[in-house]
């Protein structure tokens, strides 16, 4: 039976919870449900329009320019949201636009049979202060969620413990998914990237996704390169944006590593970077779960290196971890990584398949699946 599907995201830029939803959406679309992904602030972003021809698919973009704005949007698309529902099934994530969501449903500005919220990362974690306060007063929004999805048992203990969700609402830990089809169309429609910036012809490549704020640690990966031999041959490819491009920029040109490190800003499909990848680094302090890790398993990224961001990355096969979170140490696991060549892109790739299924996924989230570890006390 076809269900008809809301969508809602804070913005439709690239990040891992967007990337979630993306591969939601398209699985969704492609099993014939009706899908209306509706972002509140920043345009249409570079993902969804490669959607657009899909049948049963709508993207409904709001071209403001911060989330205050983008709640005024959302109340004047409200007639336009009312028209396209009564929905099946309300999908949202990130808390401010969760809290909004169940709002709205109390107010019936929309409707909706089903509202399953994902928490998107350990807020109080990374949040204090007032920006801290704030996040407390909108989980007082919530209530109206028939599923509250978490990616870790240890995001849903640090949200416990900081504030009182209200009792009756199911959770559920699930693995974030990968669609790997998705994944393998990407890599086989990308153009060739094998020369970077038209110089580089082999040597050991390495890839860095994520978004360029203090969190990410980019600076403790350039420090680390500019320890390695300059006669090794290498190339790093660094994907994504934020307010510390131009900062990491003029670091890279500090280090003399200007020849060696691509700043590629946003992209749309970052498959075929980490398909060519030896190596692919996340220097993170916190993460809720990194999904970039595992997109780079299912694309076949040979070898990974990461923080303990998150206790969940120690269950990664194969995966190195990065202890101490410093430039010599990150260099020693490097320079080990270039001089031996592991090739785990096949136990990776099994780790995809057989725990983050896409499948499965959007079974739970439409509700068509047993739920073995929901919680409802």
């Amino acid at each position: 039976m076809q269900r008809n599907v809301l969508v809602m995201l804070p913005s439709a830029m690239i990040g891992g919870a967007e990337r979630v939803a993306f591969n939601l959406v398209t699985a969704l679309l492609t099993q014939g449900h009706k899908v209306t992904v509706y972002t509140m602030t920043r345009g249409p972003g570079p993902l969804w329009p490669t959607l657009k021809d899909r049948p049963g698919f709508c993207h409904l973009a709001s071209r403001a320019h911060s989330e205050k704005l983008g709640v005024l949007d959302f109340l004047a698309r409200s007639a336009d949201l009312r028209a396209r529902g009564p929905f099946d099934l309300l999908y949202t994530s990130h808390v401010h636009v969760n809290a909004l969501a169940s709002l709205a449903l109390r107010l019936r500005i929309i409707r909706a049979e089903r509202f399953v919220s994902r928490e998107s990362t350990r807020i109080f974690d990374r949040f204090h202060g007032w920006r801290s306060w704030i996040y407390r007063v909108a989980y007082g929004f919530y209530g109206r969620q028939d599923l509250l999805l978490f990616q870790t048992q240890e995001m849903r203990a640090s949200l416990e413990g900081a504030v009182a969700l209200p009792a009756h609402i199911p959770q559920l830990v699930f693995p974030n998914p990968v669609n790997l089809a998705n994944v393998d169309a990407a890599i086989c429609a990308a153009p060739s990237i094998n020369r970077g910036n038209g110089r580089f012809r082999g040597g050991f490549r390495i890839v860095y996704c994520g978004r360029l704020i203090s969190l990410k640690r980019v600076e403790l990966l350039l420090d680390a390169l500019a320890q390695i031999d300059p006669a090794r041959e290498w190339q790093l490819d660094v994907l994504g944006d934020g307010p510390l491009r131009q900062e990491l920029t003029e670091r890279t040109g500090h280090l003399g590593l200007s020849t060696r490190v691509h700043f590629h800003g946003n992209v749309a499909n970052p498959y075929a970077f980490f398909a060519k990848a030896d190596l692919g680094v996340l220097c993170s302090r916190i993460e809720g779960f990194p999904n970039v890790l595992l997109e780079m398993m299912a694309s076949g990224t040979k070898q990974i290196i990461t923080t303990p961001c998150t206790p969940a990355v120690r269950q990664l096969p194969q995966a190195e971890i990065l202890e101490e979170a410093s430039a010599r140490s990150l260099a020693a696991l490097i320079d080990k990584t270039m001089r031996l060549r592991p090739d785990n892109a096949q136990p990776y790739r099994q780790h995809v398949q057989q725990v983050h299924s896409i499948e499965g996924f959007a079974q739970t989230v439409l509700g068509q699946a047993p739920t073995p570890g929901l919680r409802t006390d």
